[in-house]
């Protein structure tokens, strides 16, 4: 699990600074740019998702509401 994890800790990153260079410097206003900032967007949010399941996996049996939450993480992931 500890592998995984760095592996998606590491993603974040990459994804971070990748994000960090393109939005910061200005851009033609085309369809490709604007499909690339969604897909980077995306992927960010897919993996802090993904991050937050494999921190709640461990939780789930300590109570219903850790239960209920990481069924939701893990679904919303999943979308």
């Amino acid at each position: 699990m500890k592998i995984g994890v760095t592996v998606i800790i590491c993603s974040i990153l990459y994804s971070l600074l990748l994000s960090f260079v393109y939005f910061s410097k200005q851009r033609i206003e085309n369809s490709e740019n604007k499909i690339y900032s969604v897909l980077i967007r995306i992927t960010l949010i897919g993996l802090f998702l993904e991050l937050f399941c494999c921190f709640l996996i461990p939780l789930k049996d300590i109570n219903l509401f850790f239960n209920i939450f990481n069924g939701i993480f893990n679904r919303t992931f999943l979308i």
